[in-house]
């Protein structure tokens, strides 16, 4: 019987003991992870503000590629929503949500794991001489549930090891990327309707005084038929870039244009009639001479691929700029490229 008291006396004691000690743990908890990734803070900031690629990196994807996700909100930005449900007791049931952002620098995430509770993720993003630094940082408050406070203790090992995994992913991915810095140019997202033009299919070697002799014998021809036709010329020159290599530039170029005319008043004319594609598209303002439109395709490609967006036919530039009186350095090109739907995978 004495043995008996001593053991449930020393149990209450530890019982006590393990109260007052939780009340004096930590209450809120904070697990941070970073890594230094090639390429611009534009790149890293657009693959973490948004969904679309979130699995190809997420830590969590793996461990039930089965688990069912939807999808609400804007595709990028504050309001973007992840929901999930899985029957793996790791994943569980749960949502992210973008509660804020601020461009290039830093992403807030708003948690939810149900009956687990919430919490808020955040990427602090900064240039450093070899990249991008990237912090993936997880903060929660686990209020007064004493045993959820011993939890706490194991938290930094228990999803550590998850945000080291899930960012050396993210950087997997971000590298593949072009390493092009976008952030300062004038790219946009637009959805656009078909447009009526006037083209005329034509080829000219890989060089720029070739494919420039060539695009502007094209407009010649085209704007020799809308005089002749009494049609109206709407929009800027362009140019729909269809294969690029060693045969040369194989190309399409086209004038937009208001008022009628018919497919048999075209029969002994390289002049066709068509239009531009409808649907979603990005558009990016290059400014500077047509020789470092390269430069502006490869940036335009980092945006899309960043951003989970696929091209779905071949881009075009409008020559916004007359080349015979606006200054190399000034000249204006917009390039248009059509893109679907940003993937969701």
């Amino acid at each position: 019987m004495k043995v008996l008291k001593i053991t449930l006396v020393t149990l209450l004691i530890l019982v006590v003991l393990a109260v007052v000690v939780g009340v004096f743990l930590p209450s809120e908890v904070h697990i941070e992870r970073s890594t230094v990734i090639e390429a611009p803070p534009a790149t890293v900031f657009a693959l973490v503000n948004g969904f679309a690629l979130f699995n190809r990196w997420s830590p969590w994807f793996e461990m039930d590629p089965e688990a069912r996700y939807s999808y609400e909100g804007p595709a990028f930005g504050p309001g973007a929503k992840i929901s999930w449900v899985s029957d793996n007791p790791h994943v569980g049931i749960g949502s992210q949500e973008i509660s804020n952002s601020t461009p290039f620098e830093r992403v807030e995430v708003h948690l939810d794991f149900s009956d687990e509770g919430f919490a808020k993720a955040s990427f602090d993003i900064e240039s450093t001489e070899d990249g991008t630094r990237i912090t993936w940082n997880f903060d929660t408050d686990l209020g007064w549930n004493l045993f959820s406070r011993y939890q706490g203790l194991m938290f930094d090992t228990w999803v550590g090891g998850s945000y080291e995994h899930g960012l050396a992913k993210l950087k997997e991915i971000g590298e593949a990327l072009p390493n092009a810095d976008w952030s300062a140019m004038d790219i946009t997202v637009n959805q656009l309707p078909a447009t009526a033009i006037l083209f005329v299919h034509g080829q000219a070697e890989a060089d720029a005084s070739s494919i420039g002799k060539g695009l502007d014998q094209a407009y010649g021809t085209i704007a020799e038929v809308m005089q002749r036709h009494g049609l109206e010329q709407t929009g800027a020159p362009m140019a729909f870039a269809r294969s690029w290599g060693e045969a040369g530039f194989v190309f399409d170029a086209g004038i937009p244009y208001s008022g009628n005319i018919e497919e048999s008043q075209l029969e002994n004319s390289t002049v066709q009639r068509g239009a531009t594609p409808p649907g979603r598209v990005v558009q990016a303002v290059h400014v500077g001479p047509y020789a470092g439109i390269s430069e502006s395709y490869r940036k335009v490609m980092a945006f899309m691929g960043a951003h989970g967006f696929r091209p779905a036919g071949d881009p075009w530039e409008s020559y916004v700029s007359d080349p015979t009186v606006t200054p190399a350095e000034e000249l204006i090109t917009i390039i248009s490229y059509p893109v679907d739907d940003p993937v969701f995978e």
